[in-house]
């Protein structure tokens, strides 16, 4: 039967370091955009490999910041032209009169 190996219990102290690594490394990110985090994974993993939702979140943030709504064009109502072409034949034929 093959030995396996036992894991190193972590101290306390092994603890505290990789809480105050997360911790620094979250301050990090949050000091960087969207497009520079994924600079980042792309140096980090090369161009488009790795942290595959990460990366789709981050497209998909930029996406929406770039994208500008477009104006919606009203249409109005055929009756409220014929309204108002009908209040300008009087005035033109008042004019005329």
């Amino acid at each position: 039967m093959p030995r396996t190996r036992r894991l190193a219990s972590r101290s306390s102290a092994d603890r505290d370091r990789r809480k105050e690594l997360a911790e620094t490394n979250a301050v990090l990110r949050s000091e960087r955009t969207d497009e520079q985090q994924l600079a980042r994974l792309d140096e980090m993993f090369g161009v488009g490999l790795g942290a595959v939702r990460e990366r789709s979140q981050l497209a998909s943030r930029i996406a929406a910041t770039k994208s500008t709504p477009k104006p919606v064009k009203s249409k109005k109502k055929t009756v409220e032209h014929g309204d108002k072409a009908k209040v300008r034949r009087k005035s033109d034929k008042k004019r005329k009169s």
